[in-house]
């Protein structure tokens, strides 16, 4: 059970304190429990066809095209502690050149049955087991990529979140689009669909956060393949008081 704990410093030596409560998450103890894997890896849809741009470019944003796909963490004590995120799909990146692979997690805007990605919960950088530097032609075949956080995720319950994995490519150099990731679709739908959201070349979803179907041209499933590997941990969270001076 998360419980909840407010802390209140007295005034002393004819100080006059004001406390404002912040919120802390902390864990309680060492972590227990086992990992559990959230597997949406299957029936990603075969071929170049699946093959979903998902991809930033620093210096020229327009051609940005990012997929996020959505889950709901049920209600209860236990947070989640993601240490491991997995793909199906194709990079070719240059990590020499600056290319880098993200998560984003965001927040669900609108009810737990609806809505679409909100604002952003945390973003960091990933470690790809496999490396980032595969081939990307047509007749390359989609693999697993397997993503290891830089920083923690650690995930609040009874909240449905967006996750968003593209790569970020510096071409401030060379204004160069030919390195990207590719996120393979999947077939069957978990909770709604998959969003997406392009920096201004499509029409239908320019800059704005759009059901992916809208936006893509052919039939490549409604959701996104990717899988969570997670520990469940009880947190408590500690509202420690901002002392100021009056």
């Amino acid at each position: 059970m998360v419980r909840y704990t407010r802390s209140l410093i007295r005034a002393a030596l004819g100080l006059s304190l004001v406390l404002a409560a912040a919120p802390l998450a902390q864990a309680q103890g060492p972590l227990e429990g086992v990992q559990v894997v959230l597997n949406q890896l299957d029936n990603a849809v075969p071929g170049d066809q699946g093959s979903i741009l998902s991809s930033r470019f620093s210096a020229t944003p327009l051609n940005d095209k990012i997929a996020a796909d959505d889950f709901l963490i049920p209600a209860g004590p236990d947070w989640w502690q993601v240490s491991e995120v997995s793909i199906i799909g194709k990079m070719c990146l240059d990590e020499g050149s600056g290319d880098v692979v993200r998560v984003v997690i965001y927040r669900n805007d609108g009810p737990n049955d609806d809505g679409k990605p909100g604002v952003e919960e945390l973003s960091t950088r990933v470690t790809v087991q496999q490396g980032s530097n595969g081939s990307c032609s047509s007749s390359a075949s989609a693999s697993q990529y397997d993503l290891t956080p830089d920083t923690m995720i650690r995930l609040r319950p009874d909240r449905k979140y967006w996750i968003s994995v593209h790569s970020v490519m510096d071409n401030s150099t060379l204004l160069d689009l030919s390195r990207r990731l590719y996120w393979s679709g999947r077939t069957g739908l978990y909770n709604q669909p998959a969003f997406y959201y392009t920096g201004g070349s499509e029409p239908s979803c320019n800059q704005v956060w759009v059901e992916r179907r809208v936006c893509d041209g052919t039939t490549t499933g409604d959701d996104m393949t990717w899988a969570l590997t997670y520990t469940p941990v009880v947190v408590t969270e500690l509202y420690v008081p901002m002392v100021s001076r009056q």
